[in-house]
Parts: C-alpha cells; sequence; structure tokens
C-alpha cells in the first residue's frame, strides 16, 4: 500500500498506479496483484468484483475497506481527502503490527524470565533455611 500511495501521485489513475506497483511487491502479493491487473483488463469481468476478489485473497477485514476505497478511486476519481484518508488507515494498521510484535516479543521474553525469578527465591529460601540451621545449631539451650 504504501508503494501504491507513493506512486498514485505520478501515475495519474488507479489502473496505472496498480501496474507501476508490481515490480515493488515480492511474492505471494506480486501474483496476485498481477492477477487484479489482469482481471482490470478484462472487460467481460467487473471490476468490483476484481478488487473484492483480490481483498478476498488477503484475507482480512482490513483489506476489504482499502480496498472498497480503492475502487471507489478508480471508477470515481482521486481525492486527495480520501488518500490522506486511506494513508492514515494504513499508518495505523501499521502501528497496530508492531504493537502486536512488539506484545509478543515480552511474553517470549516473559516465558524466560519466570523461571529464572523462581530459581532465585528458591535460593534465597534455601541460603536463609540453612543460615538460620547453622545460627540456631550454634546456640547452647
Amino acid at each position: 500500500m504504501r508503494y501504491f500511495i507513493s506512486l498514485l501521485s505520478t501515475q495519474g489513475n488507479v489502473y496505472q498506479t496498480l501496474k507501476a506497483t508490481i515490480p515493488y511487491i515480492h511474492e505471494p502479493m506480486k501474483s496476485k496483484l498481477e492477477k487484479l491487473v489482469e482481471d482490470l483488463d478484462r472487460q467481460n469481468i467487473n471490476n468490483r468484483e476484481a478488487f473484492l476478489e483480490f481483498a478476498e485473497s488477503i484475507g482480512s477485514s482490513e483489506a476489504f475497506m482499502i480496498m472498497e476505497m480503492i475502487f471507489e478511486f478508480h471508477e470515481e476519481g482521486i481525492n486527495k481527502e480520501d488518500v490522506q484518508e486511506l494513508e492514515n488507515t494504513i499508518n495505523n494498521l501499521q502501528q497496530n503490527k508492531i504493537n502486536e510484535l512488539i506484545e509478543y516479543k515480552v511474553n517470549q521474553m516473559g516465558k524466560h524470565a519466570n523461571p529464572i525469578l523462581v530459581y532465585g527465591l528458591i535460593f534465597i529460601f534455601l541460603f536463609t533455611g540453612i543460615t538460620m540451621i547453622a545460627y540456631l545449631s550454634q546456640l547452647n539451650l
């Protein structure tokens, strides 16, 4: 999506922008994008169905929302406010993705930290117990 937004102002329309984006995309998304461009070339396929099929191949609810906006750009023309909204949506999705990754990493680190804390507590209790036993054995009662 970042490539698409970056190239949108230079290419003129959505179709040309999608074609210009293909070299910058890696597999498996590249083949899906190529199929979308091919579907847009065909006259017997509804453009909306082509965009929705692409969103379906991605498989997220955000993909449907974004592809709906791109379809509107394709049909009605590019509106600068809508492009700004699309960019904000993509930035929010990226931020959510980063936050989820951070949370995952923290949880992974927590798995390794818990045994160390337990070992430390056991060591402290054993040391305290042995010290108390040694001290009490020195007393003449």
